[in-house]
């Protein structure tokens, strides 16, 4: 990440400094809205696709990340479920949650009938074992 300052014809380009006090706050509102979200998904009975992760230090099972299209603790994260919804213009996983969700303000209780993608979808399913086949 680099931070432009244009001053006349000139053009001044520098890294950007990570870990600021802004880049927390973005963190902790991102946290926040994904397992807002997340929940309202789960609530409305619309699938969406989370991403969990068991404890450090639980006894058994596997400790990685997991996406999967039920609501699931993230305990690295420390809250019941997490959708990523912030940022559809860098991951198609968060558009998939984002029109799912619109599917829910738009039809309430009817949701789960009119979102695009229903529980068991191969399509839905598709979306997460092509983001697994990249990112693990």
């Amino acid at each position: 990440d680099f931070n432009f300052y244009v001053d006349g014809e000139h053009v001044s380009i520098t890294p950007r400094r990570r870990g600021s006090p802004l880049d927390t706050i973005v963190a902790e509102l991102a946290i926040l809205a994904n397992s807002t979200w997340g929940a309202f998904l789960h609530d409305h009975g619309v699938p969406g696709i989370y991403r969990s992760q068991r404890a450090f230090g639980a006894p058994t099972g596997p400790k990685r990340t997991r996406m999967q299209t039920t609501a699931a603790p993230h305990e690295g994260l420390g809250v019941s479920q997490y959708a990523w919804s912030t940022s559809p213009l860098r991951r198609y996983v968060d558009l998939v949650n984002q029109w799912q969700l619109i599917a829910c303000v738009q039809h309430g209780v009817t949701a789960k009938l009119a979102a695009p993608f229903k529980p068991k979808d191969a399509d839905l399913f598709a979306v997460v074992q092509g983001f697994d086949d990249t990112y693990t």
